[in-house]
């Protein structure tokens, strides 16, 4: 969302007329910002990120493309300063000609040509005139990579204070439990979570506890920031001594909730509970029976449950078409009608509730096309493949190609 806000501040400086050198230098977050956003040359198979380098071949000399979200969530916005022609590598042609012969390269070149041309047909053919469009918006309830949906716990945000027997966390397993230095270890802890319990202040407790974990944890790292763990779930890597207590259903935390002395290998931990996320599927039925509601605001749910990009701009997703959505999504989108709004669509990384606030045939704009243009040859190439090679039209040689699609010619 700070991201997006960048972005948007950068793209408002540019219409206002502020030189594109002086925006990248105050909004930028690339490294080419202390050139004025300079990118050098490239060419149209950079791989920094397809629809952006589309968008960016599509302009005329000093033409701005818009905010372009790139496929791993990155807002870019592009500028042409100079166009440079092709050129030619005549050695590397005179070396090809040599190994295979010239009459072999030429019709390999006619080849290339003709799959180029067509290409730029399908392409063409996708991305001209007008076309079935959404408009929508978004609320995204999301998981961790790898995590189940159905299954997420959901995550915790909480600090701790370690105090281990003779101040060495790395040590412990080889020393007794009768050891002294346990007992004196637990009285520490025990006389830190007393302390902490008579301030009755939440502000003040936190602000107690950052002090005596930067002077007493024995935790170093996060003693240093006072603490704090951040958000972790309960398959996080922690011990279960120390997971178990944050994420029991009924524990019924309050934030500023001070736990412990808790026993772990490490030592005795005294725990201050902050926040807590709930797992996927609960906060799903919060979005839901909001929406369920009488007068349900979309956008105002969005701003506050979802976690997709938008969220701040009230899930707004722009216009649409089906083949710039997930399968699943563009399936239940398409089959709405202008103020519906589809069921959940489970994916691997949550779940997804779209709104269609408009439905028009319309054209796509820049941003569009050169989203479309990245992915129109393998959208239409892979199913024609795909059946040619179920007809036995054409076969694949196993021992040259492997069986998975490349989703271009070849």
């Amino acid at each position: 969302q700070k991201a997006l806000e960048n972005a948007t501040a950068a793209a408002a400086a540019l219409a206002e007329g502020t030189s594109f050198e002086q925006v990248a230098q105050q909004y930028s977050t690339d490294p080419s910002k202390s050139l004025g956003g300079d990118y050098g040359f490239i060419s149209a198979s950079n791989t920094l990120d397809a629809a952006w380098v589309q968008a960016v071949f599509a302009l005329p000399l000093n033409g701005t493309t818009p905010v372009i979200k790139g496929a791993e969530g990155t807002y870019r916005i592009g500028t042409v300063r100079e166009i440079a022609p092709p050129s030619v590598d005549s050695q590397f042609n005179s070396d090809v000609v040599q190994k295979i012969g010239e009459g072999a390269y030429r019709d390999n070149i006619r080849m290339e040509a003709l799959a180029a041309k067509l290409e730029s047909t399908v392409i063409a053919d996708a991305t001209s005139g007008n076309v079935d469009q959404e408009r929508l918006a978004e609320i995204y309830i999301g998981v961790a990579s790898g995590t189940d949906p159905t299954t997420d716990t959901g995550t915790v945000h909480a600090s701790h204070i370690l105090y281990s027997p003779k101040h060495d966390p790395t040590n412990q397993a080889s020393l007794p439990p009768e050891d002294p230095a346990w007992a004196e270890a637990k009285a520490s802890a025990q006389k830190t979570v007393d302390a902490l319990k008579a301030i009755t202040e939440v502000a003040q407790r936190e602000a107690k506890f950052a002090e005596l974990a930067k002077s007493e944890s024995d935790d170093k790292t996060s003693g240093a920031n006072g603490g704090d763990l951040g958000f972790f779930g309960v398959d996080s890597g922690f011990v279960k001594e120390f997971t178990d207590p944050l994420f029991k259903k009924d524990a019924n935390l309050k934030p500023g909730d001070v736990l412990g002395p808790i026993q772990s290998q490490f030592g005795y931990h005294v725990i201050l509970f902050q926040e807590r996320v709930p797992g996927a599927a609960d906060r799903l039925k919060a979005v839901t029976d909001a929406l369920a509601a009488p007068g349900a605001d979309f956008a105002a749910i969005a701003k506050q449950y979802s976690d997709g990009n938008e969220a701040l701009i009230g899930g707004e997703l722009g216009w649409r078409t089906q083949s710039q959505l997930p399968t699943d999504i563009g399936s239940a989108a398409f089959a709405l009608q202008a103020g519906q709004t589809s069921p959940s669509v489970k994916l691997d990384d949550g779940y997804h509730v779209v709104k269609v606030e408009e439905r028009a045939s319309r054209p796509l704009d820049q941003v569009q096309v050169a989203e479309i243009s990245a992915t129109a040859f393998g959208t239409w190439y892979d199913p024609q493949k795909t059946k040619a090679e179920t007809d036995k039209v054409i076969t694949r040689d196993a021992s040259i190609f492997s069986s998975t699609s490349s989703g271009s010619g070849g």
